[in-house]
């Protein structure tokens, strides 16, 4: 790690992606196994299990989608130790989630990684919270930032085909 100023691009690129964007949620998976020479070859028989993430709720499920920053699986089918998958929910998908006491159940599909756990209430209801919540600071700063001048003049610039002149404002 650098550290200091040169540390905070790099950080807010590695970091910025996992942020919920709206209407998701977001989960890093670790397969954290301590001897390396078991870690290898269990990794290596993963390749692919980004892919095959979901959460079942209701009479829902939500595929995960990993995050596209770079490949979680190697040419030679290894992956990653770490993975970040997105969940994106619709807005039906959302309201069922919220429901009090719905049983959702978190899980793999992977040739050899079959493995499911039912989300305890309590995380699932704080989950469901940062869903919403999720939702509407996003709305807010939408509503935020196109009511800038500077949105403004983009806008005009954009339909008159011209360069914007923005002023940080």
């Amino acid at each position: 790690e650098k550290g200091g100023e040169e540390q905070i691009a790099d950080e807010l690129a590695a970091y910025n992606p996992l942020i919920p964007n709206g209407r998701e949620l977001v989960a890093t998976v670790m397969f954290e196994i301590n001897d390396e020479e078991r870690r290898r070859a269990i990794l290596a028989k993963l390749g692919g299990v980004e892919e095959t993430m979901f959460l079942r709720f209701g009479d829902t499920e939500v595929r995960g989608v990993p995050e596209v920053d770079l490949d979680r699986t190697t040419e030679s089918g290894k992956a990653s130790s770490v993975q970040f998958i997105h969940f994106p929910f619709t807005d039906e998908q959302a309201a069922s989630f919220r429901e009090q006491g719905c049983k959702a159940i978190l899980g793999f599909e992977h040739d050899a990684y079959g493995h499911m756990t039912v989300i305890p209430e309590e995380s699932r209801a704080t989950l469901a919270g940062d869903l919403a919540t999720n939702y509407m600071v996003e709305a807010d700063l939408f509503s935020i930032l196109f009511s800038t001048e500077d949105a403004k003049e983009g806008l005009r610039a954009f339909t008159e085909k011209r360069p914007p002149e923005f002023k940080g404002r």
